[in-house]
């Protein structure tokens, strides 16, 4: 998924949370003629949270897509991801979830104190679809619009009971070390509607070579420990309460997803979340499901088709948000 790549628009800078946490971010400039702009402004920020055990390197052909049509990409690692995490699948020893958010609202807000004027959008794929979605709850930030990829409405009766298992397994496994346990009760059964997987990680992609580069790499895959279970199963509870999300602003939306996403439920999830937002939030939802794809839509078979339809949303959606400016 990383082939051709022109490595000169990517670079990698660092800012510090309040708890001198250092968030490295990794981003990719807008580029004319395979040169990054230097005498102009992007189109747009496009700011990523990427999801639970993958970190912002996977980003790359997004960023290098986005970038070939003047929109600059941003995307950091959260805590307890990627090469630079002080603990592997580890938010932190307290407040994890709120720590998580509140970077990310850094993210943002750096990228607009040093990009002043140019718009800022969200996108948030699956874990860090959740965190977006509490970060534009708890925090008013300069974001124009925002784009949820194989996210979901979670069940609240369903996340108190892995509340239970989380706590009940602290006793086992402690709350600094991975939780295996905890892992198979929410990843276990993604694969059950694949026919004849070829590795336990089929869902994520239809692509052998997506699944086979995030197999292999050091950074994916890990196992989460049981403070980041119990930080990311409050997380959830609080953002899928409906009060909560009518503190979202009323920005345009985009909610994509594969039909066959176990973590949508195959679509189910994904369609009630955008009523939710629809209904507490903004008239302006649109949700869009692949047929047959999977977990990563940007990272599917059909990723072209993907990538084409967001920049299509983009230009379309800073249009008309422009326009409402003037």
């Amino acid at each position: 998924m990383n082939k051709n790549m022109n490595m000169d628009t990517e670079q990698i800078c660092t800012i510090k949370a309040d708890d001198a946490h250092k968030i490295r971010i990794r981003y990719w400039s807008a580029v004319t003629d395979t040169q990054p702009t230097a005498s102009s402004s992007p189109r747009a920020i496009v700011v990523v949270s990427h999801g639970m055990a993958e970190h912002s390197r996977r980003y790359a052909p997004l960023g290098e897509f986005l970038g070939r049509h003047g929109f600059m990409t941003v995307c950091h690692d959260h805590r307890g991801h990627g090469p630079f995490a002080t603990h592997l699948g580890h938010y932190a020893d307290r407040d994890g979830w709120k720590k998580v958010w509140q970077d990310l609202a850094q993210v943002i807000e750096a990228a607009a104190s040093r990009h002043p004027g140019v718009p800022i959008v969200l996108l948030g794929h699956s874990m860090g679809s959740f965190i977006a979605q509490a970060t534009l709850m708890n925090r008013r930030l300069p974001v124009k619009a925002a784009i949820f990829s194989g996210s979901n409405l979670s069940d609240q009766a369903r996340l108190s009971l892995g509340k239970v298992a989380a706590r009940g397994s602290r006793v086992i496994f402690g709350l600094r070390k991975p939780n295996p346990l905890l892992h198979h009760l929410s990843f276990g059964h993604f694969n059950k509607h694949i026919e004849q997987p070829d590795t336990d990680h089929d869902w994520l992609s239809r692509d052998p070579e997506t699944v086979s580069d995030y197999l292999n790499d050091p950074f994916c895959g890990q196992v989460g420990t049981t403070q980041l279970w119990l930080d990311f199963l409050g997380g959830l509870q609080a953002i899928s309460t409906p009060s909560n999300v009518a503190q979202m602003p009323a920005i345009p939306y985009l909610l994509i997803a594969g039909d066959d996403d176990p973590v949508g439920h195959h679509g189910k999830g994904v369609l009630a979340l955008g009523r939710l937002l629809r209904s507490r939030t903004s008239d302006d939802v649109c949700t869009r499901l692949y047929r047959q794809g999977r977990h990563e839509m940007l990272n599917e078979t059909n990723r072209q088709e993907v990538f084409d339809d967001l920049l299509q949303w983009l230009v379309a959606k800073l249009d008309y948000t422009d326009q409402q400016a003037a």
